[in-house]
């Protein structure tokens, strides 16, 4: 029942939303559930579609598991082609400590860097980025390149550096999301596999965010930008004292009733 709503479905309204609830996150509180609603109705991408994904991440600076929503790079490419300035992108390269760029990777080891080069209908020349080997690559404790790493290690660099510059293209549509490719370095430097404690927020800590977001939803000039505050305000909810929070959403609802107005 569930995968045929999702199957039918060609908008995202509050029934398909429900079913990709019971469908991909299963085990999430009701504010890890709110969170990645947010981000489906925002980037209209679909999970099963695998062009999004409901993940959780140990965050060692907040001590706290938190939702990280992985898009794929066919998730990144249908955000750009929607903007309808996309025009394509220029082939892969790939370089060695050369440094000179190759169409194609045929050494035996890894790449050392790749490069991506996206065009915009409106840019007179390919906005570029380059991906690094050492930056994104993923190791297991043994020392030896993990899972598609040491299968596919140019594909899976082309990959970073393609998401880098379709970020990089349209900044807008694009920001926050990250693919799993790059976010597996991450995985292993930001985030630790211990115990999860839950710590009560901080008053300081709880006033800081207050001060940040009222900044935030008073400069927000549309409904898209307070949309994408609110995905913010969802994940940082277990960091504000109940009156913090209490006053965030009353600003919200405030600000918004003046946006839509203009």
């Amino acid at each position: 029942m569930i995968n045929n709503i999702i199957a039918q479905s060609d908008i995202i309204d509050d029934k398909y939303i429900q079913a990709v609830r019971d469908t991909y996150c299963k085990g999430a509180s009701v504010e890890e559930i709110n969170l990645f609603s947010q981000v489906i109705k925002h980037t209209k991408l679909r999970p099963e579609l695998r062009q999004i994904y409901f993940t959780k991440r140990w965050d060692s600076k907040l001590r706290k598991e938190t939702v990280t929503p992985i898009v794929s790079i066919d998730g990144l490419r249908l955000i750009a082609e929607r903007t309808g300035k996309y025009a394509g992108q220029l082939p892969i390269q790939w370089c060695g400590k050369d440094g000179v760029w190759k169409d194609v990777w045929l050494e035996d080891e890894p790449p050392k860097a790749a490069k991506a080069r996206v065009l915009r209908k409106d840019f007179d020349s390919p906005l570029e980025k380059i991906a690094l080997w050492k930056a994104y690559a993923q190791y297991t404790k043994e020392g030896t390149l993990s899972g598609l790493w040491g299968k596919m290690d140019s594909h899976m660099l082309a990959k970073c550096a393609e998401a880098l510059a379709i970020r990089a293209a349209f900044p807008q549509e694009s920001a926050g999301l990250y693919t799993k490719e790059e976010m597996m370095q991450a995985n292993v430097k930001e985030f630790e596999p211990i115990e999860i404690v839950n710590e009560q927020p901080t008053n300081s800590q709880s006033k800081d965010l207050l001060a940040s977001f009222t900044d935030k939803i008073a400069l927000a000039a549309s409904e898209e930008e307070l949309q994408a505050i609110t995905i913010e305000i969802v994940s940082n909810t277990t960091s504000f004292e109940k009156n913090d929070l209490d006053e965030v959403r009353e600003l919200y609802k405030e600000r918004l009733n003046i946006v839509k107005q203009r």
